[in-house]
């Protein structure tokens, strides 16, 4: 194994921060989209157990719908 110079292993140390900016800017992508997958969850949740409850597959999704909508402070029509 050779002897890095000091110039060298700085530039190997800046290519690694680099790397571990890279690396860090992948996992708030990856912290993003696990939330978003989270939602989708719920709201999955709360549109089956409105089918459960005995409405019907478009009545669950607009209900569904409704409540999504004013959960994000959007007006509805109800």
């Amino acid at each position: 194994m050779p002897v890095k110079t000091k110039n060298e292993l700085l530039e190997e140390i800046e290519q690694k921060n680099e790397e571990i900016e890279v690396l860090k800017t992948d996992i708030e992508k990856l912290e993003k989209y696990r939330k978003y997958d989270e939602m989708a969850d719920e709201v999955k949740a709360i549109n089956d157990s409105f089918v459960r409850s005995g409405f019907t597959e478009q009545q669950a999704f607009e209900l569904t719908r409704g409540a999504v909508t004013a959960a994000a402070g959007e007006p509805t029509l109800f």
